[in-house]
């Protein structure tokens, strides 16, 4: 089973006040919520983490490691939540787009969104189709935008803009 995030959050605690009333005040828990939490933390993770006495506590060795790595866990997972945060239109997107078209659709399309989304900030790559889908299956680019009839694969969502009457 998976540790949780709060029982990590424990254990990173303790390892900076190295006592358990402390460390439970830090979390505003009870100290028995803590103690249970590292309790659950070392079972999950089948490896003693915190050595205890009356008088003191101390990390194991692989209790060290495993705060460390905690402490990147919880760093990417507030990443996580800061990337949810932010707003699309006041963010940076890459697009493809293939030599073909570009002259025809970006003067109107980087006018339209920047006066709409002032925040946008747009980077432009000219390739042909199969390096534009390399690109997004290799998350280089965020989206791209290809002359039809081409065979996208099906993790890629397609939609179509708009149709030339050539």
């Amino acid at each position: 089973m998976l540790p949780s995030l709060k029982n990590l959050e424990y254990l990173i605690a303790l390892s900076e006040c190295l006592n358990f009333s402390k460390a439970a005040k830090s979390c505003f828990v009870s100290q028995s919520t803590l103690s249970a939490g590292i309790a659950k933390l070392e079972q999950d993770l089948n490896a003693i983490l915190v050595e205890r006495n009356n008088k003191s506590v101390v990390l194991t060795k692989i209790g060290i490691r495993i705060v460390d790595q905690a402490q990147q866990v919880i760093n990417s997972t507030q990443d996580l939540v800061n990337i949810a945060k932010t707003d699309f239109f006041q963010s940076k997107i890459n697009i493809g787009i293939i030599p073909t078209i570009s002259p025809y659709l970006l003067p109107q399309l980087i006018q339209n969104l920047q006066t709409t989304y002032p925040q946008l900030s747009l980077s432009f790559v000219e390739e042909k189709s199969e390096v534009l889908l390399g690109k997004v299956q290799s998350l280089e680019i965020d989206f791209a935008i290809f002359a039809f009839p081409y065979d996208i694969p099906n993790s890629i969502e397609a939609h179509t803009l708009f149709k030339e009457s050539l």
